[in-house]
């Protein structure tokens, strides 16, 4: 502070000058006729005016001409009476901007000096200032986020009400207490000591952590703590903002619950099982040891799903696989691809012996009955497994290894081990190669269609014709069915073809109605195939466009497991012969029917296979079994066809034993569309077909 005389200057503390200097209005002490003597830093700030450029000047300088003469009358005279005026003045800063100011003049007397003190403030500034701090204060107050502010020494000063809300503790409750009141036992001591570290060494640290409520439920809470420091540098404060995201943290364990394990058990899934076979490959890289890939998929379960309801199949899944994963080791793993198919990945192998002892124990596991609601339901485990690095080194060859060693446990007769081997990654890609063939053969109409008549040997009637698949090859010429349908298990493609072949079928039978031929012709339709949703309907549809009576056209299915353990092929048969469409069990013989299938079967035709007519001539023991599957099927109602009939003494031996129908290259070999009607016509020239065969007429079935 700068007055008038030394010795004025002289009786004013040290201590005062700097509190005048440092003062956060602005302040100015004139003489008594309103010459500037002294400002603050302040005063500068306010008006623009630097100290030097100030003093000397008269305070009028400052003057904006809004105020009246009476307003300054009114002025002087109260500092005149009372010492002192307060109230608010328009004045203008150096640059000629107006503002309002709050201002004060004090009339000093000190040491016979006489002057004038002004100390003011900027309104607008002020006014600002006032309600960033309202504002500062509401944001703090009402923060959806919880808020504590401590001292240094960690007590708490103030809390906001969210952080009330969230710990269930009032302000007066916390104030003056630590926050490790909070403190739920869940994080050890190094989480702390790395935790105060870093705000020690960057003054603020994020993370998540469980704290604890007043009522003493955990809760799981996002928190950033900092250090405010003051102007000389120490840590004035701590500000702890957080938030609960407790529930947050259960939704993200759900979404990853669905995203990475199986809903019905619980297991891994596809995903996860990936992730932990990639992570079980890399250790076994760095340590050089082994890991076997097992894949399993149980016999039987779809006979569980179709006989029980798919409620009792859950239930025996959610127990077997319970029983499965209680086999394996701690650190090995096990998941649910889907369905009834499971993978296991065993770490650290040392030797065939280690993969023998747990694919026993998954076997009897897996095959141990098991009793829901009084049902005892059983299955069998086919299981297929390869190694690392033996066999392949990256998770997705190793699970396909795996599933081609099961595939082959399956073809084996199931319920066993195949371990994977070289030739079978040979064979595989043949099948996908002649996959692709096939498909691109559908795709460029390389497929026709044979037919081989089908007669009844009394009279030579025709009854039917058989519809029989070729693959004219553009390289191969004409490719048997034997050498390339077995070799498609894919649905999606087996529907293709089948639909093809029966879309050709119609076609032929349109064309040989208007040339007066109304024949029944029967289909080869895979067992998949019939028990599809899409199957009745397509059937339908092809039906009805294209005006063939469905008496003229006969279903054949093959005689497998999947039929006769299956109430949906049962439905779909039962739609077959209520659409008018003749059935008949095809090969039968050969797979595993039995006579009470036979009984329930809703068949319309049984057809032996050719292996027991094949050599009938020569061995008593084909006659007595081809006799009794006839009588069987005679006393059951079911009329027999004879397939494989390739000699006269073949005709006349199944003419014997009496079956209904022949079929086989001494009537006719499988001939194309054309040559089929040629021959046809041929035999009708020749009177062959007799009996009342009418050829304009519709075949009576």
């Amino acid at each position: 502070m700068t007055l008038v005389t030394q010795e004025v200057s002289d009786q004013i503390p040290s201590y005062i000058a700097l509190a005048f200097k440092k003062h956060p209005a602005a302040m100015a002490v004139t003489d008594a006729s309103g010459t500037v003597l002294a400002v603050n830093q302040k005063f500068t700030e306010v008006t623009g005016y630097r100290e030097g450029a100030i003093k000397g000047q008269n305070m009028n300088v400052l003057k904006s001409g809004r105020q009246s003469k009476k307003f300054y009358r009114e002025f002087w005279d109260s500092i005149q009476r009372q010492g002192v005026w307060k109230g608010q003045i328009w004045n203008k800063d150096s640059k000629g901007r107006e503002y309002l100011e709050h201002l004060c003049v004090t009339e000093l007397s000190i040491a016979g000096f006489k002057g004038y003190m002004a100390e003011f403030y900027d309104s607008q500034i002020e006014q600002e200032r006032d309600q960033i701090a309202r504002l500062s204060s509401s944001i703090f107050r009402y923060n959806p986020e919880g808020i504590v502010v401590t001292d240094s020494a960690f007590r708490i000063i103030e809390v906001n009400t969210a952080f009330t809300e969230i710990t269930g503790y009032s302000e007066d409750e916390v104030v003056g207490r630590n926050p490790n009141l909070l403190s739920s036992g869940m994080q050890d001591d190094n989480f702390y000591k790395d935790m105060w570290s870093e705000i020690n060494e960057n003054h603020t640290w994020s993370g998540e952590l469980w704290n604890k409520k007043k009522d003493n439920e955990l809760y799981f809470q996002k928190a950033t703590i900092s250090a405010i420091h003051n102007d000389e540098g120490f840590v004035s404060n701590y500000i702890g903002i957080f938030s609960d995201i407790t529930e947050i943290r259960n939704t993200q364990r759900q979404v990853e619950q669905l995203a990475y394990y199986d809903t019905l058990t619980g297991l891994p899934n596809r995903s996860h099982v990936k992730d932990e076979l990639s992570k079980s490959l890399r250790k076994a890289k760095r340590c050089d040891t082994q890991v076997a890939v097992i894949y399993a998929d149980m016999d039987g379960f779809k006979q569980i799903n179709d006989q029980y309801g798919h409620h009792m199949g859950d239930n025996f899944l959610k127990a077997a696989s319970v029983r499965m994963k209680e086999c394996l080791r701690v650190g090995d793993t096990a998941a649910r691809l889907g369905g009834d198919e499971f993978i296991f990945v065993i770490n650290d192998i040392t030797s065939q012996d280690d993969i023998d002892c747990v694919t026993a124990r998954l076997i009897n596991a897996a095959t141990r009955k098991v009793c829901i609601q009084g049902h005892q339901l059983q299955v069998t485990l086919s299981i297929g497994v390869a190694l690392f690095p033996n066999d392949a080194r990256d998770p997705e060859t190793l699970v396909g290894y795996a599933d081609m060693a099961m595939y082959e446990s399956k073809k084996a007769g199931k319920n066993r081990v195949t371990n994977f081997e070289a030739d079978m990654a040979t064979k595989n890609n043949e099948k996908v190669s002649l996959k692709n063939s096939i498909e691109n053969a559908l795709i460029n109409n390389e497929l026709e269609i044979f037919y081989q008549p089908i007669v009844e040997p009394a009279n030579k009637k025709v009854k039917a014709i058989e519809a029989l698949v070729r693959w004219d090859h553009p390289a191969n010429g004409i490719i048997e069915p034997a050498e390339f349908l077995p070799s498609i298990d894919d649905i999606s493609l087996i529907t293709q073809l089948g639909e093809e072949v029966l879309k050709k079928v119609v076609s032929d039978l349109e064309l040989w109605r208007a040339k007066g031929h109304v024949l029944q012709a029967n289909v080869n339709i895979h067992p998949k195939q019939l028990m599809t949703d899409q199957f009745i309907e397509f059937l339908k549809d092809l039906l009805y466009k294209s005006g063939i009576s469905s008496k003229q056209l006969g279903i054949e299915v093959l005689e497998t497991t999947d039929l006769f353990n299956a109430s949906t092929a049962i439905t779909q048969i039962d739609k077959l012969r209520d659409m008018g469409v003749l059935v008949t069990l095809d090969d039968f013989g050969t797979g595993t029917s039995s006579l009470s299938y036979i009984q329930s079967m809703p068949i319309d035709i049984l057809k032996v296979d050719q292996f027991f007519i094949r050599d009938i001539v020569d061995s008593p023991r084909n006659v007595a079994i081809a006799k009794g599957i006839v009588n069987m099927a005679e006393y059951l109602g079911i009329p027999v066809v004879a397939e494989g009939v390739e000699t006269k003494e073949h005709f006349d031996c199944v003419k014997e034993i009496g079956a209904d129908y022949i079929q086989g290259f001494h009537i006719a070999r499988p001939m194309t569309s054309t040559a089929f009607i040629d021959w046809l016509d041929k035999k009708l020239e020749e009177g062959w077909l007799r009996s009342g065969f009418q050829p304009s007429k519709e075949l009576d079935t």
